[in-house]
């Protein structure tokens, strides 16, 4: 594959280790809202094993259910989210944009790039399908533990499988409808307020004033539908604005004042926390 692969996965981890072109992991323990609300500069497949798992992505939730694959791009707010409760089996396979060009051939049924308007996707596969993805992901996992010999070559045609498992499921694709129910009308508005004003001060009175509701009821309903307060969304959306600035080449400065930081100190405090780094280093580093 020309880079070394490597592999560790992080529940809340931005991007991908250096050197690493994937991530991987099995799980069957209870969510519990343990995963908060964030983002990834990478790509993220969740397949649902078993269960029955609610899956918000920026203004909308997904139902997964066993056999559905859920196909995040990078740079999209989300948090998944058990439905009833119980146990539930699913796997991760995280991926960078690099590795989904290389690997994907001439089937260019499957957009990977521009992913700025990019389509959050959820397959619903079918009999064979969802034995063919459950196994390879299982031998994905296998192969990821151990050091048997040719481990990075089995690696490398087990992942080219992956794609193409996607891509034929992306052609197959039309008879089962995902669910996909839309936010209550004031959250939306709210998610659709801060996506365009967060270069600017939003404040709670502000909030109050345009939907006519006192901040904490906002502050709840708001939580209970996107995963997160008004205040974390609008401060992970100026943080992943500020990421993509910094890797463009924009000085951390100038970097959180296009993002709505008006204290920088804040913005250094902010960053450092998310990306375990000062963004000067992040800066340096892109």
């Amino acid at each position: 594959m020309g880079e070394k692969i490597k592999s560790r996965f992080e529940e809340d981890s931005i991007s991908l280790p250096a050197g690493s072109v994937y991530m991987i992991r099995h799980n069957m323990a209870p969510l519990n809202g343990k995963v908060s609300l964030h983002y990834h500069d990478h790509y993220e497949a969740f397949f649902a094993v078993s269960g029955d798992i609610l899956y918000n992505v920026e203004g909308y939730t997904y139902r997964m259910e066993p056999g559905h694959l859920l196909l995040i791009p990078p740079y999209r707010l989300h948090q998944p989210c058990i439905h009833s409760g119980h146990c539930s089996e699913r796997i991760a396979l995280r991926f960078s944009q690099e590795l989904s060009e290389k690997l994907n051939g001439k089937d260019h049924n499957i957009q990977w790039s521009g992913t700025e308007n990019l389509p959050v996707q959820q397959y619903c596969l079918e009999e064979p399908q969802r034995q063919e993805m459950k196994t390879l992901l299982q031998k994905l996992l296998c192969e990821d533990k151990g050091n048997a010999y040719g481990k990075e070559t089995v690696i490398h045609a087990l992942l080219t499988c992956f794609f193409v498992l996607l891509a034929r499921a992306k052609l197959q694709q039309g008879k089962a409808k995902p669910e996909k129910s839309e936010m209550t009308a004031t959250v939306r508005e709210m998610a659709e307020y801060i996506e365009k004003n967060y270069k600017n001060p939003v404040t709670s009175r502000q909030l109050e004033k345009q939907f006519l509701k006192n901040y904490s009821q906002l502050s709840k309903e708001f939580k209970e539908e996107v995963g997160g307060s008004p205040y974390q969304y609008l401060l992970l959306k100026r943080l992943l604005n500020a990421e993509k600035l910094l890797k463009e080449g924009i000085p951390p400065r100038t970097a959180a004042e296009e993002s709505g930081f008006s204290d920088y100190s804040n913005f250094f405090r902010q960053f450092r926390t998310m990306y375990g780094c000062a963004p000067r280093e992040y800066y340096k580093k892109s």
